[in-house]
């Protein structure tokens, strides 16, 4: 037992040093030395506990004796005493995050921000959720799952939506892109903590799948995701979300086309039956991605990258095709309108160069009009931030702090477009319905004298004195209205309309001039018939 207990010290302490100085040689080995690195850091809370029970179990076993009980005691004391300086170290992310964004956005970027948003931010460290590190489910988000979005050779595209559960209204849209090397993951498993987050601010989160390699060959992937992007604009305002405005983001392989989905919007060549659709983003946050996949400067290990991309993903090599590598490159396809970048790498990457990072940053910088941001972690392996843990947590407030700057800024400027647009559409459709109404009420207009000349020709009673006495005066008034400016009148009409409308009236004031005249003869004839009174 005390042999077992000291080997098992001695694992704890490669683990940790790996940790620190992850297995980069032979190439085959960096995958290991990623898991490793990974777990054994990032759960770093959980793995310290183990080593508490560790060493309890064996002491109460009467393993720790002797010479190499106690070396294996003290090994295992200093593995869990170098990694919880470590843990606690990669708290310093925060402080990171908070120079990026204050670089790249400006000292008080926060005052710049929604304040319906900024007061439900949070900051510091939440012990809660590091607890219980694989627990991503938000009590106020709901998920709606496999929505399918389209079909491509076989292949059932789907989705998952994340939203509160109060169903909001007209709220910002991310689209999350899972990694997995083209060729593995599914969109269950990433990015949680971040999705949730948000969904529980009030944005509609989208997390997509797509075809994967060797079944798929670039740029198929990068389609798919932007058939997403014409699902979202087509259907997300029926779940909440605000078609006009998305953030896309995602990790790895994730981070190369949330890249390219970033820098190549509307661009038709990636847009086969949809050209017109618009797939602009917004916003483009890639974790740890791939941005150069010609390998132009050498930093990806040629045994490693280059031959999976070369048999897997292009179907050819960088020599047969090396128009299809530099057009799927972020770094290639860099340009002045590019959205706002917020571009996340840790340095002890071992599957992903940090260098790559660093050029396609500066490449950025150079070209884009809209703010780039870089943080890069110390001691940060890839996949740093798919379960809860320190880092985890700084990335999703600083991620949170960004898109709502970016939405905030949206709003100021770009929202009266999209409102603009949408109301345009409502217009046109309206349209029909507007001009139908208004030749209805033309026709109710142009029955209305004709029932008048019906209620004129009725049985005319016969007028007593006093009402005489009133139409003479009428008509002397109406006898002097009959000529009109030859401008419009205040009532609209122009002068041939008024000349005829003063015909009218000069006609109707004739006529009633002439109906007393008539029944005059018959009261004579009817008093003539009288006898006088002698």
């Amino acid at each position: 037992m005390t042999s077992v207990f000291f080997i098992l010290s001695l694992v704890s302490a490669a683990l940790t040093y790996n940790v620190h100085r992850p297995i980069a040689r032979p190439p085959a080995a960096r995958v290991i030395g990623f898991f490793a690195g990974w777990l054994w850091g990032e759960a770093a809370p959980w793995v310290i506990g183990a080593h508490v029970v560790a060493v309890l179990g064996f002491a109460l076993g009467g393993a720790i004796s002797g010479g190499l009980g106690l070396l294996g005691l003290i090994t295992m004391a200093v593995s869990a005493a170098v990694l919880t300086n470590t843990y606690l170290d990669s708290g310093r992310a925060a402080i990171i995050f908070d120079r990026a964004l204050k670089d790249g956005l400006g000292e008080r970027f926060e005052e710049e921000i929604r304040s319906e948003a900024r007061s439900k931010f949070e900051s510091g460290i939440r012990w809660e959720p590091i607890a219980l590190p694989f627990r991503t489910k938000h009590p106020d988000v709901e998920c709606i799952k496999d929505i399918q979005f389209g079909r491509e050779k076989g292949v059932d595209l789907k989705l998952d939506i994340l939203r509160h559960r109060s169903a909001p209204r007209s709220a910002p849209v991310l689209l999350q892109i899972h990694g997995g090397g083209w060729v593995v993951g599914y969109k269950e498993n990433q990015a949680l903590p971040l999705m949730n987050r948000l969904a529980s601010l009030g944005w509609v989160c989208v997390n997509v799948d797509y075809r994967l390699s060797p079944h798929a060959t670039f740029p198929e992937h990068l389609i798919d995701c932007k058939s997403a992007i014409a699902w979202i604009k087509d259907n997300i305002d029926r779940y909440g979300g605000n078609p006009d405005f998305i953030v896309a983001t995602g990790g790895s392989a994730g981070g190369h086309l949330a890249s390219l989905v970033g820098l190549t919007g509307n661009a038709p060549e990636y847009q086969p039956g949809f050209e017109k659709v618009d797939t602009r983003v917004q916003g483009c946050v890639p974790i740890y991605g791939i941005f150069d996949l010609a390998n132009r400067h050498g930093f990806h290990d040629a045994t490693q990258l280059p031959e999976f991309i070369a048999e897997k993903v292009m179907k050819g090599s960088y020599d047969e095709i090396p128009e299809v590598y530099h057009a799927s490159s972020p770094l290639d396809r860099v340009h002045e309108d590019a959205p706002a970048f917020f571009i996340i790498h840790g340095d002890t990457d071992t599957l992903a160069p940090v260098d790559d990072a660093r050029v396609f940053t500066e490449s950025l910088r150079r070209k884009s009009k809209q703010p780039v941001l870089y943080a890069e972690l110390p001691g940060a392996q890839h996949a740093f931030e798919v379960f809860h843990s320190l880092r985890s947590q700084a990335a999703v407030d600083a991620v949170e702090r960004f898109a709502e700057h970016v939405y905030s800024a949206y709003l100021a400027t770009g929202v009266t477009k999209g409102t603009a647009k949408r109301a345009a559409k409502d217009a046109t459709k309206a349209a029909p319905k507007k001009k139908a109404a208004a030749k209805k009420a033309g026709k109710k207009a142009e029955t209305k004298p004709k029932s008048a000349a019906k209620l004129g020709g009725a049985k005319k009673a016969k007028p007593s004195a006093k009402a005489k006495k009133s139409a003479a005066k009428t008509n002397d008034a109406d006898s002097r209205v009959v000529h009109l400016p030859a401008s419009k009148s205040e009532s609209g009409k122009s002068k041939p309309q008024a000349a005829k409308a003063g015909r009218v009236k000069a006609k109707t004031a004739t006529t009633k001039r002439k109906a007393p005249a008539k029944a005059a003869p018959k009261a004579a004839a009817k008093r003539a018939s009288k006898p006088k009174k002698s």
